[in-house]
């Protein structure tokens, strides 16, 4: 593993106790846009915890807070400690993919390889925006719960991708609407 995914790992175990999470509708900054697989109208912004376990020879899990908006084709994922310091921001557009962490920015040819080189696995980023918007888009090889995503007191998605393998569990809970 490396350097940044064993100090990201350690930074998001520590912040498994601090989050606290907002789920928001961006109209105004961002516009009217669609997300690429549904008809959600807006570009949205979440702000939450998420816990990530990739099962894989050697298991990783990743715990944090995060905020995410945007949508699948321009966005923005910022990873923050509990005191609101910013640990690494990941920019994307059909140009460009982008990591800034330790003040340093890389370049990444796509944001299916930002995700992976940041997670450690293909995460369907298309689906993830659809799915925290409510809307069930069916990935290949992904089983989602929805059931509690518009709860108003306790909103949260999991997703499992069980094939292919390693099996990997997304778990996020969204700050109650």
């Amino acid at each position: 593993m490396t350097g940044f995914l064993r100090f990201f790992s350690l930074f998001f175990a520590i912040n498994l106790t601090a989050g606290c999470a907002t789920n928001t509708t961006a109209i105004g900054a961002f516009g009217a846009e669609n997300s690429t697989l549904s008809n959600t109208p807006l570009r949205l912004s979440y702000q939450g915890r998420l816990s990530l376990r990739i099962a894989s020879e050697s298991p990783q899990s990743l715990y944090g807070a995060f905020s995410i908006s945007g949508d699948a084709q321009t966005g923005e994922l910022t990873l923050s400690s509990p005191l609101g310091n910013t640990v690494a921001k990941l920019t994307w557009t059909p140009q460009t993919a982008l990591l800034v962490a330790n003040n340093t920015t890389t370049t990444y040819p796509s944001t299916e390889a930002l995700i992976t080189t940041v997670t450690g696995t293909a995460l369907p980023l298309p689906a993830l925006f659809d799915w925290l918007a409510g809307s069930k888009t069916p990935i290949d090889g992904w089983e989602t719960d929805l059931s509690n995503i518009k709860n108003p007191d306790n909103p949260r998605l999991i997703a499992k991708r069980i094939s292919p393998l390693p099996t990997v569990e997304l778990r996020i809970a969204l700050e109650k609407q």
